[in-house]
């Protein structure tokens, strides 16, 4: 986790992953931001659903491995890549992978 970021970021994007919650419904969520703003969230049953098996598993954030960590990310990415509002699309900056 890094400190200054409050997060997990990736090598891949700009995205950082904060962690996971529940929303006002109950529902599963991870949080997600981009640096210098604030925190969104994705609910992950249905939308994404290797993330949703990772936080049943119930691990803390800290137990998570650097694998389920990029799984979450890529995942997030992914989704905001194809479903994401114009604002998460535009702030959105996927580094190409050679």
């Amino acid at each position: 986790m890094n400190e200054k970021t409050k997060g997990f970021a990736a090598d891949t994007s700009n995205i950082i992953f904060v962690g996971f919650g529940m929303d006002g419904n109950g529902n599963s969520i991870a949080k997600f931001k981009f640096p210098n703003s604030r925190t969104f969230s994705i609910q992950t049953n249905g939308n994404l659903p290797e993330t949703h098996t990772i936080k049943r598993r119930g691990q803390r954030l800290k137990e998570l491995t650097v694998g389920e960590i990029l799984t979450i990310i890529s995942e997030g990415e992914s989704y905001i890549v194809h479903y994401g509002t114009k604002s998460q699309r535009s702030s959105l900056r996927l580094k190409k992978k050679w």
